[in-house]
């Protein structure tokens, strides 16, 4: 065989070797898909303009709307059960005029007893005294007629001093008796609730049907002089911000009015509204602004729009569309604005959000 067959024979096989071995190579991996695109939305952001203006630290004090004249009443006696109630809220009730009682337990029998107990003392009293007086009569005609006879002077004499030890026996009976009725008037007083002055009847305890047995000391009624209506406040945290005489501005149902600070006894103030004219009801309420800190003219920004950052102050802005921090020095700051004293201009804005 030629070298050139052999050459050729042996180019062949290695050929064939190689086209066969290329089964045994692992599968090429597909190329991965390329990457989603997502089209770009811009950031919608809130803004706020440097400006220059105001910044003051308020207080709002709450004033409610009640009468500056009212009192509270409840009765002496625990575990007595009611008997009736005569008045609902919003009845005009006179001085003195009864409101309540609870059942007093035969106390008013009692007292009955005891002033014809008192009656019958004071009678025989005034029966005795007449009766004595007849007798000394008949006694000074007889010793007129026999001034001698020493038994008429002595029974005269024994008569007015057993008419004087019946009369005391009497008179301190009837001052047991008189002292029994006070104490049990006393004890009827606590079973009544009367009005200490003319007003409006502003509450009344809810007392849940037959159960109801009393609670010394527990306000059962109260009764308002709705002809004192004033503005009260009772806010503890408030307390020196008014002093009587003082004038300042109260809001009324988104309406302003100059009111005068007329008492500061009893709560931290009341005050009575000028030009007033509406009729409000009992619990409306007032709010009174009190300032106590400002700055004026400032440079002022939302404190909302002021940021920190490694112990720095910065606001954020917007520089040809892209979001940039900006370092500030701030000042005073109150009631939802702060003050800028450097780093930014008026009418610049800034990113609130």
């Amino acid at each position: 065989m030629s070298s050139i067959s052999v050459k050729c024979t042996a180019m062949a096989c290695a050929a064939a070797l190689i086209l066969g071995g290329c089964s045994l190579l692992p599968e090429e991996a597909e190329a991965p898909s390329p990457p989603l695109i997502y089209a770009y939305e811009k950031t919608n952001y809130t803004f706020a303009n440097v400006e220059r203006g105001d910044i003051l630290e308020t207080k709002r004090v709450t004033f409610r709307y009640m009468p500056s004249v009212k009192q509270s009443l409840a009765f002496d006696v625990n575990g007595a059960a009611l008997d009736a109630v005569y008045v609902s809220v919003g009845d005009d009730v006179k001085e003195g005029e009864l409101l309540c009682e609870l059942e007093d337990g035969g106390l008013s029998d009692e007292i009955d007893a005891v002033r014809e107990t008192i009656a019958g003392y004071e009678r025989t009293l005034e029966e005795a005294a007449e009766s004595s007086k007849l007798e000394l009569e008949r006694y000074d005609l007889r010793i007129a007629a026999d001034p001698e006879n020493e038994s008429l002077k002595d029974g005269r004499k024994a008569a007015e001093e057993n008419y004087k030890a019946n009369r005391r026996t009497t008179e301190l009976r009837l001052a047991a008796e008189k002292a029994r009725l006070d104490e049990l008037l006393s004890d009827e007083e606590k079973h009544r609730l009367y009005a200490p002055f003319a007003g409006t009847v502003t509450y009344v305890k809810s007392f849940g049907g037959d159960g109801f047995t009393s609670t010394a000391g527990e306000t059962f009624i109260t009764i308002s002089d709705k002809t004192s209506m004033v503005f009260s406040c009772d806010e503890t945290d408030a307390k020196g911000l008014f002093a009587v005489g003082d004038v300042v501005t109260v809001n009324i149902g988104g309406e302003e009015y100059e009111a005068e600070v007329v008492s500061t006894e009893g709560s931290v103030a009341s005050i009575v509204p000028r030009d007033y004219t509406e009729t409000a009801a009992e619990g409306a309420y007032g709010v009174v602004s009190i300032t106590q800190d400002a700055v004026y003219g400032v440079l002022r920004v939302p404190s909302g729009a002021v940021k920190s950052a490694n112990g720095r102050s910065i606001v954020y802005m917007l520089e040809d569309g892209v979001r940039v921090m900006r370092n500030v020095e701030t000042g005073f700051s109150a009631d939802g604005m702060t003050e800028i004293v450097s780093g930014l201009e008026e009418g610049e804005q800034v990113i609130v959000s």
